[in-house]
Protein backbone atom coordinates (compact mmCIF):
# COMPACT_ATOMS: atom_id res chain seq x y z
CA UNK A 1 0.00 0.00 0.00
CA UNK A 2 1.52 3.22 -0.80
CA UNK A 3 0.65 5.26 2.34
CA UNK A 4 1.09 9.05 1.16
CA UNK A 5 -1.91 8.10 -1.18
CA UNK A 6 -3.65 5.57 1.51
CA UNK A 7 -4.32 3.00 -1.68
CA UNK A 8 -2.96 0.46 -3.48
CA UNK A 9 -0.81 1.09 -6.90
CA UNK A 10 -2.41 -1.05 -10.41
CA UNK A 11 -0.33 -1.68 -13.22
CA UNK A 12 -2.78 -1.13 -16.03
CA UNK A 13 -0.91 -2.96 -19.59
CA UNK A 14 -3.98 -1.58 -21.66
CA UNK A 15 -3.71 1.99 -21.76
CA UNK A 16 -6.54 2.17 -24.31
CA UNK A 17 -9.39 0.67 -21.44
CA UNK A 18 -10.93 3.88 -20.11
CA UNK A 19 -10.81 3.83 -15.93
CA UNK A 20 -11.96 7.17 -14.20
CA UNK A 21 -11.95 8.73 -10.53
CA UNK A 22 -14.77 6.86 -8.64
CA UNK A 23 -14.97 3.54 -10.46
CA UNK A 24 -15.36 0.41 -8.75
CA UNK A 25 -13.00 -2.26 -8.43
CA UNK A 26 -14.25 -5.83 -7.86
CA UNK A 27 -12.93 -8.99 -7.99
CA UNK A 28 -13.12 -10.94 -11.44
CA UNK A 29 -13.41 -14.46 -10.46
CA UNK A 30 -10.49 -15.38 -12.80
CA UNK A 31 -7.82 -17.49 -11.14
CA UNK A 32 -10.13 -19.39 -8.82
CA UNK A 33 -8.76 -17.47 -5.42
CA UNK A 34 -12.07 -15.64 -4.88
CA UNK A 35 -15.15 -15.50 -6.36
CA UNK A 36 -16.74 -12.60 -9.09
CA UNK A 37 -18.29 -9.33 -7.69
CA UNK A 38 -16.16 -8.84 -4.58
CA UNK A 39 -15.46 -5.19 -3.61
CA UNK A 40 -12.40 -4.25 -3.15
CA UNK A 41 -12.49 -0.25 -3.66
CA UNK A 42 -12.43 2.91 -5.71
CA UNK A 43 -10.14 4.42 -7.87
CA UNK A 44 -8.55 7.14 -6.30
CA UNK A 45 -6.17 8.48 -9.51
CA UNK A 46 -4.96 7.49 -12.83
CA UNK A 47 -1.47 8.25 -13.49
CA UNK A 48 -1.43 7.57 -18.00
CA UNK A 49 1.98 7.58 -19.02
CA UNK A 50 1.90 8.51 -22.59
CA UNK A 51 5.61 7.21 -23.20
CA UNK A 52 4.90 3.49 -21.56
CA UNK A 53 3.07 0.77 -21.89
CA UNK A 54 1.80 0.75 -18.30
CA UNK A 55 -0.14 3.14 -16.61
CA UNK A 56 -0.74 3.28 -12.43
CA UNK A 57 -4.25 3.10 -11.09
CA UNK A 58 -4.32 3.87 -7.64
CA UNK A 59 -7.42 2.14 -5.51
CA UNK A 60 -8.67 3.26 -1.65
CA UNK A 61 -9.71 0.01 -0.07
CA UNK A 62 -13.06 -0.26 0.95
CA UNK A 63 -11.70 -2.15 3.84
CA UNK A 64 -8.84 -3.77 5.78
CA UNK A 65 -7.42 -5.73 2.59
CA UNK A 66 -3.95 -7.46 3.98
CA UNK A 67 -5.65 -11.07 3.59
CA UNK A 68 -5.43 -10.18 -0.52
CA UNK A 69 -2.07 -10.87 -2.15
CA UNK A 70 -2.77 -9.95 -5.51
CA UNK A 71 -6.22 -8.86 -7.85
CA UNK A 72 -6.68 -9.12 -11.33
CA UNK A 73 -8.70 -6.46 -12.72
CA UNK A 74 -11.02 -7.03 -15.72
CA UNK A 75 -13.40 -4.89 -17.36
CA UNK A 76 -15.77 -4.25 -20.01
CA UNK A 77 -14.94 -2.42 -23.29
CA UNK A 78 -17.98 -0.04 -23.35
CA UNK A 79 -20.49 -0.18 -26.41
CA UNK A 80 -20.42 3.19 -28.64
Amino acid sequence: MIQKKKAYRVSLFDNDAIVTKGQKVATSGKGGNYPSGILIGEVKDVSLNDDSIISSVYVSPVSNMKSFDYCLVIGKEESK
